[in-house]
């Protein structure tokens, strides 16, 4: 896969050490789109994806959307409701969603496919 795709100037593959005890287990291939590195500056995520697929020969490229933040799920927000053999009372604070502010620029410029 990171044949067809890995050769697009301004798609950056992961980094993977090419060393015999090496071995991925990824699920997807996940790679981030260079906006900067583009050779149109209006080109979205959603026209890469059609390219790729139309002339790559790819099958399958996702666009991954975060569902929601795990921090905002009852079992971050009242574990010890969850887990009620850790005590009755909060023992930790709630982490709001600033705290997730660098992961921002990274899912909003990812694309991934599935392996295997």
């Amino acid at each position: 896969m990171e044949s067809k795709v890995g050769t697009i100037s301004f798609l950056k593959m992961p980094s993977v050490q090419k060393q015999r005890w090496d071995e991925h287990a990824w699920y997807v291939l996940v790679m981030q789109f260079d906006l900067s590195k583009a050779p149109d500056d209006d080109l979205t995520r959603d026209e890469l994806v059609r390219w790729v697929v139309e002339n790559r020969g790819l099958k399958e490229v996702d666009i991954p959307r975060p569902t929601g933040l795990l921090n905002e799920i009852p079992l971050f927000l009242h574990p010890h409701e969850a887990i009620p053999r850790f005590g009755s009372k909060l023992w930790c604070g709630h982490e709001g969603r600033l705290s997730f502010q660098w992961s921002r620029p990274s899912i909003s410029a990812s694309l991934s496919c599935p392996c295997g």
